[in-house]
């Protein structure tokens, strides 16, 4: 049983535990896997921190039905309030599969930090070729501010790198109005 306030019906969001590191080619954030005793050590490393102290903040993403991590979420500094996360998927999905585990996280993750966590801003980096992602992330009110060409490589290609950003509610300035204002 996870979290109910970062969970889905299909997913569900928790920090990273000692037993994790058998399964770290699904929250480990690199194209080579990384063996369980190495993986081991890196999450006794990060236990060291108070959980929410660790930079980075790492959660792992894990499939209700049969408990699998299949990803993770990555924030650099969490007490920073300005949240610049990534979403790592498990080596053995595709691209469509991972955008749509981008997909389903978007709506679990975006609340939590803005609603829960009070962050002032939060930038989520994505390739354009994230189309589910992309408008998971636009369905949460976050908009595209940057644009990278070709950043991202891909099998045979490039892709555009977009950084899509979210400023928390109190920190939004309202629209300007064109009508001038009388002293």
């Amino acid at each position: 049983m996870g979290p109910s306030y970062l969970s889905s019906d299909s997913l569900v969001l928790r920090p990273l535990q000692p037993q994790d590191a058998k399964a770290s080619a699904g929250w480990y954030r690199s194209p080579f896997p990384v063996s369980p005793p190495r993986a081991g050590t890196l999450l006794t490393e990060m236990h060291t921190a108070a959980w929410g102290q660790q930079a980075p903040l790492i959660l792992a993403i894990v499939e209700r039905h049969n408990q699998d991590i299949v990803g993770a979420v990555e924030m650099s500094n969490p007490r920073a309030r300005t949240a610049s996360i990534s979403i790592t998927t498990a080596l053995t999905l595709g691209l469509t599969d991972a955008d749509r585990l981008g997909a389903n996280v978007i709506p679990i993750l975006i609340p939590w930090l803005r609603d829960e966590l009070e962050m002032m801003s939060i930038t989520l980096p994505l390739a354009s070729d994230q189309t589910a992602s992309a408008m998971a992330a636009e369905a949460q009110g976050m908009t595209m501010a940057v644009r990278l060409r070709e950043h991202v490589g891909r099998p045979g290609t490039r892709v555009d790198l977009l950084f899509y950003q979210l400023l928390g509610a109190p920190w939004s300035i309202p629209p300007q109005t064109s009508e001038p204002r009388h002293a």
